[in-house]
């Protein structure tokens, strides 16, 4: 994984872009997470995302995503499936942007071997950076609060949390 990132990286580093200038996208994002909250303490992320322009730099996003993380002893899953919309507010323009988000996402806990199916929402907000490092790939880091509420299945959990990612999206 860490020579695929570092030969994207390579490919792209003569030249800053400005990113994605289209009214909308489709990105596939790779990236690692980690959360305070109800759901995965800690995930690897893999999203597809499509955006739409609403103004020249509001987005509504839809995201769904699937997330693993390993399993250790006292957690109660190593999966999760995820999809919702959200909105993005790009505070600059050009290769580095600063933004906004919030997002409400479906999230289904996927169980372990005698766990119970759980299903929950999430809502979140907070703000990160985005870097692209080439027209159609971008490297971001995002920090959200959360709050979620999981169905009473045994070992759900809800309440509220902090959500850190960092991602690699490819645009097309």
């Amino acid at each position: 994984m860490r020579t695929i990132l570092l030969a994207l990286f390579c490919l792209s580093v003569p030249r800053l872009a400005a990113g994605q200038l289209a009214p909308r996208s489709i990105a596939i994002e790779l990236g690692m997470a980690g959360e305070t909250g109800a759901a995965l303490p800690s995930a690897v992320p893999v999203a597809l995302l499509a955006s739409w322009a609403v103004d020249e730099r509001l987005d509504v996003v839809l995201r769904a995503a699937w997330r693993a993380g390993q399993r250790t002893s006292g957690r109660e899953t190593d999966a999760l499936v995820e999809a919702g919309p959200g909105l993005r507010l790009a505070l600059a323009g050009g290769a580095l942007r600063p933004e906004l988000v919030a997002d409400l996402a479906v999230i289904q806990r996927l169980p372990g071997l005698f766990e119970a199916t759980a299903t929950g929402i999430r809502l979140g907000g907070g703000a990160g950076v985005e870097l692209f490092f080439a027209a159609d790939l971008s490297l971001a880091a995002v920090g959200e609060a959360t709050v979620t509420a999981m169905s009473l299945a045994q070992g759900a959990r809800s309440g509220a949390g902090l959500l850190g990612t960092l991602r690699l999206a490819a645009y097309f």
